[in-house]
C-alpha cells in the first residue's frame, strides 16, 4: 500500500491517521490530500481533490471517539461514493440514478437509510454515524470516488 500524503494539526496527535490506496504507477502518484483537525468534541477530516479517488484508516488509540467525526471533500465536482467500514457496520454513500430523475445522494447502514450526508458550495461533507464507530480500538476505513470512471 502506498502512503497518501498526510498532516496533523494542532491537538491530533492522539489520533493515528493512515491514508492509503492501492499501489499506483508513477503516472498516477498524486493522491487526495488529507489533513485532519482533533478538537476535544469532534474530529474533522479534511479531503483535497487531487485524484478524486482514495481512502484512509481511523484509529483512536486511547479514549473513546469523539462525539462527532466529519468528512469534508473539498473541490470535488461530484461525490459517486463514499464509504465508511468498521467490525461494527457500514455506511455507504452512492449517487443513485433512477430513472426518468435527477440522480440523488443516498446514505445507508445496513438497510436503514440515514441522513450523513450534505453538500456545501465548497465540500461535501459526511457526518458519520455513531452505529458505525467500533467500541475497542478497531480502525473506521473510509474510502471515495469522485465520478463515475
Amino acid at each position: 500500500m502506498a502512503l497518501a500524503g498526510l498532516s496533523a494539526r494542532a491537538g491530533a496527535a492522539c489520533v493515528i491517521f493512515l491514508a492509503t490506496l492501492p499501489l499506483a504507477s508513477a503516472a498516477e502518484v498524486m493522491q487526495d490530500r488529507v489533513e485532519i483537525i482533533r478538537a476535544a468534541d469532534h474530529l474533522l477530516v479534511d479531503v483535497y481533490h487531487v485524484r478524486g479517488i482514495g481512502g484512509a484508516r481511523l484509529k483512536m488509540p486511547e479514549g473513546a471517539w469523539p462525539e462527532t467525526v466529519l468528512v469534508r471533500l473539498h473541490g470535488f465536482p461530484e461525490l459517486e461514493s463514499f464509504t465508511a467500514t468498521s467490525s461494527t457496520a457500514k455506511l455507504e454513500c452512492v449517487l443513485a440514478r433512477l430513472e426518468n430523475q435527477h440522480p440523488i445522494q443516498m446514505c445507508r447502514v445496513g438497510e436503514t437509510r440515514v441522513d450523513a450526508l450534505g453538500r456545501e458550495p465548497d465540500f461535501f461533507e459526511v457526518k458519520l454515524p455513531r452505529e458505525i464507530f467500533p467500541s475497542d480500538n478497531e480502525v473506521v476505513e473510509i474510502r471515495w470516488v469522485d465520478q463515475l470512471r
